[in-house]
């Protein structure tokens, strides 16, 4: 059957790519925690504060903004598309420019002064030359989901991940067969995944758009008025976004020196960081493929919707996409919380990563809703009550981290996630429902999950007690996802329907 909804359909497509590059990542991932060790891993995601700091200045407004005047076009000016995306590379790309020579000629400093890890410098060196190449591929992602096309954003995503594993891998087995490898291999293999993603990506976009022929249509407006446009819209969306990743990124970087406070050791902090922030962490976050995708999706769906003056749309889609977002969270929370602590151990061999994994199950379903709740926010076109909102949690949760984590450790940084996550949810809750209406049944959105996961497991666990390896492992996990899907299709059939 064909999806006519752009909408559901640039959901799955996105979700089904989402899934293959997250599992090609846990491969990595897993890969990494034997190749490298678990400090190291620690160190390699030291960078990602710097560098995500960098992408928010130079790509992430421009992104959105280019996403939303796309979405905004008449569908009969091409041309114009086209110079809305070409004045976007040029703002971002000279950025990227200006970015790329900070983070190459100051690394030693900023790995020594504001990460505490020198180590972190060559890693620092090498991940500044994607920046050029991620500025001008952001860019056109934000076109082509603006343009609600999600097939090449996908198979970007696709490609790049597995240019990163199989360059890493390579490496493993030639330069580093005999000898020990260090954080720098897995950034290597990061900055080859974007440069090579990026001649992915304007191969099939150039080859694209000139086989189509729309470069020779008039445009209504010159390149002066729409980057006053641009900047007028995305000044405000990296402003904002620059102080939220400045927030992160402090966060990012006070978590292993609080840890080293709880710790007294800086080898451990370094490796719990690690396992948090490289193993634990990308678990919890895989079933959010389906969340991450949909509210991609629904910002330029909002939008539009919203130019249009259609109230039902905007309800309708809001409400569905808030119902998946919990159904999806019960059914990950329940899973981590039967299967975490075996999941851990079996795959990544660390029972500290079960542990946490464990732990860390219980903000499932209120983190993947602040995804979706975010989303339709800025589809309204209300970014500075997102800003302020997601300030407000970042705040709450650089609290938990300063004063939380040095006297309980990792239990600390969970209440501090919980903490923020139900804050931002009420403050955006607030705002949206002065914008638009929703359809919530408690019910069906929160007691028929959650009994049809309890259910779920219990048959796993009556089918397969015990857990002696990871076969058995997946066999188990298998069979909770096959009671859930035929617990949704006997009790819950209709809200899927609708």
């Amino acid at each position: 059957m064909k999806i006519k909804n752009p909408l559901i359909k640039g959901t799955l497509i996105l979700t089904v790519a989402g899934f293959l590059s997250r599992i090609l990542g846990f491969y990595n991932r897993i890969f990494l925690s034997r190749f490298i060790g678990a400090k190291e891993v620690g160190i390699y995601q030291l960078i990602f504060p710097v560098y995500l700091l960098c992408f928010s200045i130079c790509c992430q407004g421009i992104e959105t903004s280019i996403s939303r005047m796309i979405a905004s076009c008449p569908p009969n000016h091409p041309k114009l598309r086209h110079k809305v995306l070409l004045t976007g590379i040029s703002f971002s790309f000279s950025l990227s420019l200006v970015a790329y020579g900070i983070l190459y000629f100051f690394a030693t400093p900023i790995s020594s002064s504001i990460l505490n890890e020198p180590a972190c410098a060559i890693c620092l060196k090498i991940i500044s030359f994607a920046l050029p190449f991620v500025s001008i591929k952001a860019c056109i992602l934000g076109y082509e989901l603006g343009m609600t096309n999600s097939l090449l954003p996908a198979s970007t995503q696709l490609i790049e991940q597995l240019i990163r594993v199989g360059s890493i891998y390579a490496l493993s087995v030639t330069l580093f067969s005999n000898q020990k490898a260090h954080a720098e291999v897995a950034v290597f293999g990061m900055a080859v995944g974007e440069i090579g993603s990026f001649f992915f990506l304007v191969a099939l976009f150039l080859y694209r758009e000139r086989k189509e022929r729309c470069f020779d249509e008039p445009a209504p407006l010159t390149y002066k008025k729409l980057a006053k446009e641009l900047l007028h819209d995305s000044i405000p969306l990296t402003s904002n976004r620059l102080v939220l990743t400045l927030l992160q990124s402090a966060e990012a970087v006070l978590i292993p020196s609080a840890f080293l406070t709880f710790y007294h050791n800086k080898d451990v902090s370094l490796e719990v960081y690690g396992i948090l922030t490289g193993m634990v962490m990308p678990f919890i976050f895989f079933p959010s493929a389906i969340t991450n995708s949909l509210s991609v999706m629904l910002l330029p769906t909002i939008s539009s919707a919203k130019a249009r003056k259609q109230k039902d749309l905007i309800c309708k889609a809001s409400s569905k996409s808030i119902y998946y977002s919990i159904l999806i969270g019960i059914f990950s929370c329940f899973l981590f919380l039967f299967y975490g602590k075996e999941l851990g151990y079996f795959i990544f061999h660390s029972r500290s990563a079960g542990e946490l994994l464990f732990m860390m199950a219980l903000i499932c379903p209120f983190t993947y809703l602040t995804t979706t709740l975010s989303s339709i926010l800025n589809g309204l076109g209300k970014t500075s009550k997102t800003f302020l909102h997601n300030m407000i949690a970042s705040g709450v949760i650089l609290f938990f981290v300063i004063y939380a984590i040095p006297r309980y450790g990792i239990t600390g940084y969970l209440w501090g996630l919980l903490a923020s996550d139900l804050i931002l949810i009420a403050l955006h809750l607030i705002v949206i429902l002065t914008e638009t209406r929703l359809s919530f049944e408690p019910y069906v959105a929160l007691l028929k999950p959650a009994c049809i996961a309890c259910i779920s497991g219990g048959i796993s666990y009556l089918i397969l007690p015990n857990i002696n390896n990871l076969y058995q492992l997946f066999f188990k996990c298998g069979i909770y996802g096959c009671s859930v899907v035929l617990g949704v299709a006997l009790f819950a059939h209709k809200d899927f329907t609708n």
